[in-house]
């Protein structure tokens, strides 16, 4: 067991923890990225293809199905694949200019794809998300892959900033859970001490991709997209076309990770919210729903669904926590 000695810090606990309408006629992508042609628009709508073109190695794209905008400005491609090497798929993370940071995340995960229903999404913790048309959400954390670690977490000293009272939370707990049962949810505190381990083993046990939430709620779940957004940033949306519905969970840390330069990150985990959208063939309801993405709406969530059946396609809801109504008004409203 070693003790690392870091400067106290307030610990802010996690566990309260477009429609786009097109008018005029579109004009065709360019086969040419000289000249003029590589930026071109059709009324209000501009195309740029982007360069270098994302054809042939190092990419090798073959069924590419979701893409996300990193909060670091890196971009995840998920491509169902049967490349050799990638036999159900593989997740990229490519920088602007076309280099290739990553080329195989979620590997582990991707043994269980059995059909392109896939999705990708990011919070701002920096947890990239996959669904693959299973009950679970997979995560993999890219702040932690970015650091080093050298210590997991055994044992963390709190002491509370009010009353000066100690509260221990030990390796057999998880730290949301420990915070709930010390009644310490929402209560400003200190890192009093921490000790940890250095075992390579504990420590690559708790990096890579893992398991964010496997949804017990329901029979037969088929989670189809996943995304999270600013203005509820411990908040993730989850679509399911095999149940019907959208749903939220709440992002909960478990372990803390110590880095080389005395930094820390956490692992964490997803806990069901709130039901937010439930089947229907009308307004604000769902059958059978495909993608979802979010936009902040100065502290409400606009939260955009498709489905392929039911009589409203597309829909944007609004609202926050588990008050999300039909929403007609404008993507800026």
């Amino acid at each position: 067991m070693k003790r690392i000695s870091i400067l106290p810090f307030t610990f802010i606990t996690a566990a309260t923890l477009l429609l786009l309408y097109g008018c005029g006629e579109h004009m065709d992508i360019p086969e040419s990225l000289t000249g003029s042609e590589a930026d071109f628009g059709a009324n209000d709508t501009t195309f740029v293809r982007v360069s270098p073109d994302w054809a042939g190695a190092p990419f090798n794209f073959r069924q590419p199905t979701d893409i996300q905008i990193g909060r670091d400005k890196s971009i995840f491609v998920l491509d169902y694949s049967d490349v050799v090497g990638h036999t159900n798929g593989r997740v990229s993370r490519i920088a602007l200019d076309g280099e290739v940071f990553e080329d195989d995340l979620f590997a582990d995960a991707m043994d269980t794809v059995s059909s392109p229903a896939l999705g990708i999404g990011q919070d701002s913790k920096l947890n990239v998300f996959l669904v693959n048309g299973t009950e679970k959400v997979f995560a993999w954390n890219q702040y932690n892959q970015q650091h080093s670690p050298i210590l997991l977490a055994q044992t963390i000293t709190l002491r509370g900033t009010q009353d000066g009272s100690l509260y221990v939370i030990d390796n057999t707990q998880k730290i949301w859970e420990a915070l709930e049962e010390q009644g310490l949810t929402g209560s400003p505190f200190v890192i009093e001490d921490l000790q940890g381990t250095d075992d390579p083993d504990s420590i690559a046990a708790h990096m890579g991709t893992y398991v964010f939430y496997s949804d017990t709620t329901r029979a037969g779940s088929q989670l189809t997209d996943v995304d999270s957004n600013v203005d509820q940033s411990e908040t993730v949306y989850v679509s399911d076309r095999n149940t019907d519905r959208v749903f939220s969970l709440a992002t909960v840390p478990c372990r803390m990770l110590i880095f080389s330069d005395s930094t820390f990150g956490y692992t964490y985990e997803g806990i069901y919210q709130d039901l937010i959208v439930a089947f229907g063939q009308g307004q604000g309801s769902t059958n059978n729903p495909t993608s979802l993405t979010t936009e902040g709406l100065g502290g409400r969530t606009g939260l955009f669904f498709t489905q392929v059946s039911g009589n409203f396609l597309v829909q944007r809801m609004s609202g926050s926590g588990d008050q999300f109504v039909f929403d007609f008004g404008s993507a800026t409203s």
